[in-house]
C-alpha cells in the first residue's frame, strides 16, 4: 500500500475523529491512521470485512446490527462510495450499561477515477450534537440551508406523507418505498 496523504485525508474527514482507519481497495486489508482508541476488529492488517462484522458484534447496539452488515460490506461500501465521494452512518453504539449515537464518515481516494483507498472516521454523535449547540448559541453556524438528511423507508405511502410532514421543518428528507431503494439513496 502506498504512504497515506495526510492532508486528503483529513481534507475527506476533518480532524475531530479518534479513530481513522484506511482500507486498501486492491488487497481488502485495513490499516489504522489514526487510532486513539482501539477498536474491536480493526487491528493491523485484518480484511476489512472481517474487521467491520467483529465491530458490529461488539459495539454496535443489537437494532442496528443486520442494517449496518449490509450497507458496510465490502461490495455495498465500494459500489455507494462509486457514486458519492463520501457520507455518514448513523447508529446506536453500547457500552456497559449505557448507549451512545454514533456514526462512520466514509470517503475515498481515487487514481484515475477508480477508487484505490477508502477512509473510514469513527465519531460521537452526542459530542458533535453538543459541539453544534455551543456553534448556534456562539453563532457560529453555516446558513441554516445545510441540514441533516433523514431516510424514511416506508411502503404505506399515508405514513410516508406523515412522517416527512412531521419531519421536514427541520430536516432534509429523503424518502424510499423499500429497503432496496433506501440502500440506494
Amino acid at each position: 500500500m502506498r504512504d497515506f496523504d495526510s492532508n486528503r485525508i483529513y481534507e475527506i474527514l476533518g480532524e475531530e475523529f479518534k479513530n481513522i482507519y484506511i482500507v486498501d481497495c486492491k488487497t481488502q486489508q485495513i490499516h489504522a491512521f489514526k487510532e486513539t482508541d482501539v477498536l474491536p476488529g480493526f487491528s493491523a492488517h485484518m480484511l476489512y470485512n472481517d474487521a467491520m462484522n467483529q465491530y458490529i458484534d461488539h459495539c454496535v447496539y443489537e437494532k442496528n446490527r443486520d442494517m449496518l452488515r449490509i450497507a458496510l460490506s465490502f461490495n455495498s461500501l465500494y459500489t455507494r462510495l462509486e457514486n458519492a465521494e463520501h457520507f455518514n452512518i448513523h447508529y446506536q453504539s453500547k457500552t456497559d450499561s449505557e448507549i451512545h449515537f454514533m456514526y462512520t464518515h466514509f470517503g475515498c481516494i481515487k487514481d484515475h477515477d477508480k477508487i484505490t483507498q477508502i477512509v473510514i472516521g469513527f465519531a460521537n454523535e452526542d459530542l458533535d450534537i453538543r459541539r453544534n449547540n455551543l456553534d448556534m448559541i456562539n453563532n457560529v453556524i453555516t446558513p441554516s440551508g445545510l441540514r441533516r438528511k433523514v431516510l424514511i423507508v416506508e411502503d404505506n405511502e399515508l405514513n410516508r406523507e406523515m412522517l416527512k410532514a412531521t419531519l421536514e421543518d427541520e430536516y432534509d428528507v429523503l424518502e424510499a418505498v423499500n429497503g432496496e431503494d433506501g440502500l440506494q439513496l
